[in-house]
């Protein structure tokens, strides 16, 4: 793909992606912090009136920490489900409706949270592991049964020896 039609599929993903609307928003802290804490983990759907009741309080804290956010949880709502990011859905059993995160929501809240936390890196026994992983895998799936047996011979070789040595002391 060229550069042109790459930045041209990047520019209209850029104004019509909900993940990218979130992430270049002026409140993008604030709505991903917010909807992560009450959409993002085990709950992932809320009726509207608790919703706007835990946003309202997160809001109220906000605000006594310094942070601008003059409107109502309710506004912002109706704002992040314009804008794609939250999913209003009627229930059935109820006359009220419920919200969820977006798919995209998600995408750019899981991208933040490894942007917070990054994998740690790859140490020498992590290597270790799937080295091994890796020879017993191919070892176990290895067509061959008599090759097979010389490698499982040779693993109780191996073992018998360190067990010897063990018990050496």
């Amino acid at each position: 793909m060229s550069t042109l039609s790459t930045a041209l599929a990047l520019s209209r993903l850029q104004a019509d992606n909900a993940a990218w609307s979130l992430l270049r928003s002026d409140r993008a802290a604030v709505a991903i912090a917010v909807l992560d804490a009450h959409l993002g983990g085990a709950q992932r759907r809320l009726t509207a009136t608790d919703l706007f009741e835990l946003i309202d309080s997160d809001l109220d804290d906000l605000r006594d920490h310094g942070f601008d956010l003059p409107r109502s949880g309710q506004a912002y709502c109706s704002d992040w489900r314009a804008a794609g990011i939250l999913i209003r859905r009627p229930t059935d059993e109820t006359r009220t409706e419920t919200f969820e995160l977006s798919p995209a929501a998600f995408s750019a809240i899981r991208y933040v949270r490894q942007l917070i936390e990054p994998r740690s890196t790859v140490t020498q026994s992590r290597l270790a592991t799937i080295a091994s992983g890796l020879a017993d895998l191919a070892r176990d799936t290895d067509p061959d049964a008599s090759s097979r047996l010389r490698s499982l011979h040779a693993e109780r070789a191996r073992l018998d020896a360190e067990i010897a040595s063990v018990s050496r002391g």
